[in-house]
C-alpha cells in the first residue's frame, strides 16, 4: 500500500511539474526567433529588450533586443498596460521584458512578433521631465527614421514664423529646422485664427498632418495639417510672476524671445524685481542656467541639441572640459536626460530674431545614460 501510494504521489507530482514546466515561458533572443522560428510558433516565450519605436498604428512596438528588432503586438494587453507604453519615448531604449505567445499576427517585412500576454516595464521613464512631449516627434528623429514617419500622421510642436497666406501655408520652426505647414484643408475657424496670426510673432502651437518631403529646400519637411492647437498667450504679468516664484533663474527660450535684450550676451543676470542681498546690500545676480532634455549632438561642430516646451535649443559645448565633453558625447539620442546648463545667450548672426546657448559648464541629472 505504502510503495502504492509512494508511485502514486510520484505521478501527480512528475504531472504537475510537466503542466508547470509546459505553461513557462521559453526565455529566446532575436537570433532564436530567427533561426528556430517554426519551433518556437504558438509558443509561449519571454524577451527582454530595449524600447525603440511605437508603431503608427499605435497597437504595436519594436524592441531592441541584441542586433535585432522584435515587433510587439499589443492588442490582448490590459488598457492599463498600453497606457504605459504609450507614453514611453521614441527610441529611449528603456528596458522591458515582454512575455507573449511567437505568432504571425502583425508580421511586417519579415520580422519576428509576439503577440504580448504580459510587459513589465522595468525602468519607468521618470527622467524626461517635459510631459508635455509625449507623442511629439521632432525633425531630427525624423531625419534618423524617415521611413516611419513619411506619409503618416504625426503631431509636431513648434513656433509660427511666416504665412504665405496665398498658398495657405506656412512656417513652423523649432531650433535650427522648418516645416511647411499646409493649412488648406482644416476647418474654416481654425483657418480664421491662423490667418489672424501676426508674421514672427513666435506663436508656439501644436499640428497634427501627414508628414510629406519638402517642395523647397527651405524647409525640412512639409506638414498637410489636419488639426493645430495654439499654446494660450503669455502676456508680460504672467511670465513676471511666474518668475519670481523662482529661487534660481532657469531661463526658458520664450523668455529669451519675450525679453532678448535682457539676456543676450550676458554672463550675469538680475531678476525682473530686483533682489537684494542682505550680506552685501547690493542687487542679487545669476549665472544664466537653461535646462533641457537631451536629443542630439555633432561632436565634430562640438553643438548639442535640448528640448524644451515647444522649442529645441542648439548649445555650443566647445569650450568645456575634456570630462563634460566626454559625458554629452556618450549619450544616447533622445534619451531625455536633463541637463542644467550654465552659459551664455547668443544670436544666430543670419537669423537676428532666434537665439543659442554657449555653455560654460553643464550639470547632468540622472548621470546620464
Amino acid at each position: 500500500m505504502i510503495r502504492l501510494f509512494g508511485f502514486a504521489f510520484f505521478i501527480v507530482t512528475f504531472v504537475a511539474a510537466m503542466a508547470q514546466s509546459a505553461s513557462d515561458p521559453t526565455e529566446v533572443t532575436y537570433i532564436d526567433l530567427r533561426i528556430n522560428l517554426d519551433n518556437l510558433m504558438n509558443k509561449r516565450v519571454k524577451i527582454r529588450g530595449g524600447f525603440n519605436y511605437l508603431n503608427t498604428d499605435r497597437r504595436s512596438f519594436l524592441i531592441k533586443n541584441g542586433e535585432g528588432l522584435v515587433l510587439i503586438d499589443m492588442k490582448d494587453l490590459q488598457q492599463e498596460t498600453k497606457n504605459e507604453v504609450l507614453e514611453l519615448r521614441n527610441f529611449s531604449d528603456i528596458p522591458l521584458t515582454v512575455i507573449g505567445v511567437v505568432n504571425l499576427v502583425g508580421v511586417q517585412n519579415d520580422q519576428p512578433a509576439i503577440r504580448a500576454e504580459q510587459i513589465e516595464i522595468e525602468q519607468a521613464p521618470t527622467q524626461n521631465i517635459y510631459d508635455s512631449r509625449k507623442g511629439i516627434v521632432t525633425v531630427p528623429e525624423i531625419r534618423v527614421s524617415s521611413f516611419r514617419y513619411l506619409n503618416s500622421s504625426v503631431v509636431m510642436q513648434g513656433r509660427f514664423d511666416f504665412r504665405e497666406t496665398s498658398q495657405q501655408t506656412f512656417g513652423l520652426w523649432r531650433g535650427v529646422d522648418e516645416v511647411q505647414v499646409d493649412y488648406s484643408q482644416l476647418p474654416v475657424d481654425t483657418r480664421r485664427q491662423i490667418l489672424g496670426l501676426q508674421n514672427f510673432s513666435n506663436r508656439g502651437m501644436r499640428v497634427t498632418g501627414i508628414l510629406r518631403l519638402p517642395t523647397t529646400s527651405d524647409v525640412a519637411y512639409k506638414l498637410d495639417a489636419t488639426a493645430i492647437v495654439l499654446d494660450p498667450e503669455v502676456n508680460e504679468s504672467q511670465s513676471s510672476a511666474e518668475e519670481t516664484q523662482k529661487k534660481t533663474l532657469d531661463i526658458t527660450y520664450a523668455q529669451i524671445l519675450r525679453e532678448s535684450e535682457r539676456y543676450l550676451n550676458k554672463t550675469r543676470i538680475t531678476k525682473k524685481l530686483k533682489e537684494i542681498d542682505p550680506k552685501t546690500n547690493k542687487v542679487k545676480e545669476y549665472n544664466p542656467i537653461m535646462k533641457g532634455a537631451f536629443e542630439v549632438c555633432d561632436p565634430q561642430r562640438k553643438v548639442m541639441q535640448i528640448w524644451q516646451g515647444e522649442d529645441s535649443i542648439e548649445v555650443n559645448y566647445h569650450d568645456l572640459p575634456p570630462d563634460q565633453v566626454e559625458l554629452i558625447e556618450s549619450q544616447k539620442p533622445f534619451n531625455s536626460i536633463i541637463f542644467d546648463i550654465t552659459g551664455v545667450v547668443r544670436v544666430y548672426p543670419k537669423t537676428p530674431g532666434r537665439f543659442f546657448f554657449e555653455a560654460s559648464k553643464i550639470v547632468c541629472e540622472k548621470g546620464g545614460v
